[in-house]
């Protein structure tokens, strides 16, 4: 942990918040946990492999950012359950959780290609992998009346696209599970987030995903929107 953090933290400006990233990967969910960390938040990450967990996580703690990677499979149930008790145990509360969906080994098909198998596979890592994250830690936030749950969606979510058959049917139905969830739980007070982003998202380029993380956070620390897209806007030119 960096000195300017040990200083904010003694002076009680702020405690150590516990975020959860599940799908952690190079990209997105990597930024995410360094602009979030840089927050005063401890990271956990989730995704199916602990050596390149620990490998974030060294990174990340070089910076003076406390991360740990608990490795599960997110369509496997039990293990993601399992997962997620190594991490209260570890970190106690949880206070944030994001959820990056992805595909899997199931590649994406136009519409005239979807088969009942590719879009059950995608489906299940997308919207089963969503609800399942979600349930294990709406009920202590809940209770405790405090908490966010941020989904990251591709721009399929928002507008349909034949090229993107099968996910396209994953995302549209995650974004109609995010906010019904934003609807029910914002007077329980809980945030539910989502962020639409585009498929150009590339490490140095003008869709770096440290922007992304940056307008996550953003969107977060607001709370006013239930939802929006990156880059900002971009609907206008592609509705």
């Amino acid at each position: 942990m960096n000195a300017e953090l040990n200083i904010v933290l003694k002076e009680g400006e702020y405690e150590l918040k516990t975020m959860v990233i599940i799908g952690a990967g190079p990209g997105l969910g990597f930024s995410l946990a360094k602009i979030f960390g840089r927050h005063g938040f401890r990271i956990a990450m989730v995704s199916r492999t602990q050596e390149k967990l620990d490998q974030y996580a060294e990174q990340l703690n070089k910076m003076g950012i406390e991360a740990q990677g608990f490795a599960a499979d997110i369509t496997n149930k039990m293990k993601l359950t399992s997962a997620f008790q190594e991490i209260k145990n570890t970190f106690g509360t949880i206070d944030v959780m994001e959820f990056s969906p992805h595909s899997g080994n199931v590649s994406t098909t136009s519409v005239l290609d979807t088969t009942d198998e590719s879009a059950l596979q995608i489906f299940n890592n997308v919207v089963i992998g969503a609800i399942n994250s979600a349930r294990q830690v709406i009920p202590e936030m809940t209770e405790r009346g405090e908490g966010a749950l941020l989904f990251t969606s591709d721009l399929s979510a928002m507008i349909p696209s034949s090229m993107f058959g099968n996910s396209g049917i994953a995302m549209s139905g995650l974004r109609n599970y995010i906010l019904n969830l934003h609807e029910r739980l914002l007077p329980l007070g809980v945030f539910v987030g989502h962020l639409s982003i585009s498929p150009l998202i590339k490490k140095g380029t003008g869709f770096d995903p440290d922007q992304v993380a940056e307008a996550w956070y953003n969107l977060y620390e607001k709370k006013s929107e239930a939802e929006d897209t990156f880059p900002k806007g971009i609907m206008q030119f592609i509705s």
